[in-house]
């Protein structure tokens, strides 16, 4: 699973220009650890011109009474088309949730690391969201991880390809199911991070610097 991540840009111009966007409605500020239920950048299928808010977290519920009452911050992309919780939504609400990187834990020692772009650059999650009692909720979709993230974790957030993020918002089923594959692994990077970000309370630019020991970096496939 993915529960963390971050998205420090601020600047609209930036994010227009990367997403071709013609308005932003997000309050953005820098974000170095956002969690599960906090609202979150999103671009919807149904307005790919704007920027919007979404609260992280679908209820488990919201396609009948069938479903747990909790609330679902990932969907396996194995079975996204075919579970009732995610299908209908998968074919009608789909959604880019926006980053510049994001955190997995390697257990059992429980070591958070920091995952980014070699660029530097910002990038867009995959995910589906419904729309209840007038608020927007979002789900973020998962997959096999490439080779850095097995390193580490078993899973990993698909990352959609630069430039062709919109693409997948209009595609019908099969062929938006057939993006949702690992991203390159040699266009990415990690690194070792603090285990402050284990908790959501703490959230500034502390929490991306990587951890060191006795002055060596610990860093993999940079």
């Amino acid at each position: 699973m993915c529960l963390r991540y971050a998205f420090s840009t601020v600047d609209h111009k930036l994010i227009m220009d990367r997403f071709e966007l013609e308005s932003v409605n997000a309050d953005l500020k820098p974000r170095y650890n956002i969690a599960p239920t906090q609202d979150v950048p999103v671009i919807f299928n149904h307005s790919p011109k704007t920027l919007a808010e979404a609260k992280w977290g679908l209820p488990a519920n919201w396609h009948g009474p069938g479903g747990a009452d909790k609330l679902l911050f990932n969907a396996r992309m194995e079975t996204i088309d075919q579970k009732p919780v995610f299908r209908k939504d998968f074919t009608e609400r789909r959604c880019l949730m926006l980053a510049d990187s994001f955190y997995e834990w390697k257990h059992p020692e429980k070591k958070p690391f920091r995952v980014f772009m070699k660029d530097g650059g910002m990038f867009a999650f995959a995910g589906i969201y419904a729309q209840i009692n007038g608020k927007r909720a979002c789900c973020m979709i998962t997959t096999a991880p490439n080779e850095l993230i097995s390193t580490v974790h078993i899973r990993m957030p698909v990352i959609l390809p630069s430039g062709k993020e919109k693409v997948w918002l209009g595609l019908d089923d099969s062929e938006a199911k057939a993006m949702l594959k690992p991203y390159p692994a040699g266009k990415m990077s990690m690194y070792e991070v603090s285990s402050k970000v284990n908790s959501s309370r703490n959230d500034s630019a502390d929490l991306i610097k990587p951890k060191t020991d006795k002055g060596t970096l610990k860093e993999w496939m940079k």
